[in-house]
């Protein structure tokens, strides 16, 4: 099974910090690791507006987070930006609609603990 990673999940891992059991359950039981290029956007915003602070610049520690796990990268497509677009979900946040529609193209697991996510995922 693929699981894809949300951004703070993969925040979370890579900094050692503690995940539901749930989620490492799903993380640790999969057979690939994804991560939406998003992911990338959205942690260099979360750094530019001091939610978070890295070690090093935002592209080394994306790159080291991939490498480390053996993450494999989705990368935006029309189609995937497109779904994303006209996904059945109120929710606002265009990174999170890209990671659940980058999921879908995958037929992909969300390993996640945003509470939207979650709604969302279990009315699917």
């Amino acid at each position: 099974m693929k699981v894809l990673l949300d951004t703070h999940c993969l925040i979370k891992l890579t900094a050692g910090e503690k995940l539901a059991k749930k989620t490492l359950k799903l993380i640790d039981e999969s057979e690939e690791l994804l991560v939406s290029a998003i992911t990338a956007w959205e942690t260099a915003m979360l750094v530019k507006r001091g939610f978070i602070s890295l070690d090093r610049s935002v592209l080394n520690w994306y790159k080291s987070a991939l490498l480390a796990r053996e993450i494999r990268q989705v990368d935006l497509t029309a189609n995937i930006l497109i779904q994303s677009t006209f996904l059945e979900w109120e929710h606002r946040d265009p990174a999170d609609r890209i990671i659940v529609a980058s999921a879908l193209e995958e037929e992909s697991e969300i390993a996640t603990e945003d509470a939207l996510m979650l709604k969302f995922l279990k009315l699917k």
